[in-house]
């Protein structure tokens, strides 16, 4: 297990995050992660503690002692014309409502990725996830430039080729390649979800989610990747900074992060 101390904002509680193979992961602390669920998402336990032991690493984010958020990581080393590549699959990711909003999942993602560029500059790095409602989706658009699925963007097939690998060694048989979607019907987000409230589809982006990916209610989990360039980092500051000096807009009625 280790430790990094998030710093606190002003008068904010002190945050803590700790990182865990799913082994190492107590009773105490799966209750907890399973309370912080059970306010976003409908489904089986069973289904749930399978998905993390299926993680090489777990996060949890505590506040004052109080777990949070957590979300799993799991790498992976798929090869395009005799090149290795690393996608870092992130799963299992949720975070209370009282947390959400302050970049923590853009920060710990920049961790992982630092530890793979320092192990290997030279590989392309890529973020993939299944986005199990329109919240979890909306973190590409809502801070990359480039990312699939995207409206009038194709994927391309190197991508398409390493989305494929990670999926079905991941997933299968769970990957449905041809909709590209993982199918977890023993989860299924109420928060976040498509056609809780017909006001969220005025948004560009979620009405995209809802028609690429309509079996959401279902338990359907949309793949997603991101290739983790210099530019798309630089996007994804660039946003965070905009959003800390403007007002933020609309409030979504639904809520919540990913899951996969």
């Amino acid at each position: 297990m280790s430790t990094h101390a998030l710093p606190p904002s002003g008068a904010a509680p002190m945050r803590r995050l700790t990182f865990h193979r799913p082994s190492e992961l107590s009773k105490g602390m799966r209750d907890a992660m399973w309370a912080v669920v059970l306010l976003a998402v409908r489904g089986s336990r069973e289904e749930f503690e399978r998905g993390v032991n299926k993680m090489d690493e777990i996060w949890l984010l505590e506040v004052d002692g109080v777990v949070m958020g957590f979300g799993g990581v799991r790498l992976f080393h798929p090869e395009w014309r005799g090149r290795k590549c690393c996608v870092i699959f992130t799963g299992r990711v949720c975070l209370h409502p009282s947390v959400r909003g302050n970049s923590i999942l853009q920060r710990i993602g920049f961790r992982y990725y630092m530890q793979r560029l320092k192990a290997n500059p030279l590989r392309r790095i890529y973020w993939m996830f299944g986005a199990g409602s329109f919240k979890s989706y909306l973190l590409l658009p809502r801070n990359f430039h480039t990312y699939w699925p995207r409206p009038g963007a194709e994927l391309p097939a190197r991508e398409r080729a390493l989305l494929d690998a990670v999926a079905r060694e991941f997933d299968d048989p769970l990957y449905r390649p041809g909709a590209s979607v993982m199918s977890h019907p023993g989860l299924v987000y109420v928060d976040g979800g498509i056609g809780v409230n017909p006001d969220d589809l005025r948004d560009a982006d979620v009405a995209f989610y809802s028609r690429v990916n309509p079996g959401q209610p279902r338990g359907d989990d949309l793949v997603c990747l991101c290739p983790l360039t210099q530019a798309n980092w630089a996007a994804c500051l660039g946003r965070a900074l905009l959003r800390a000096v403007r007002p933020r807009p609309r409030t979504l009625t639904s809520s919540t992060d990913s899951r996969s």
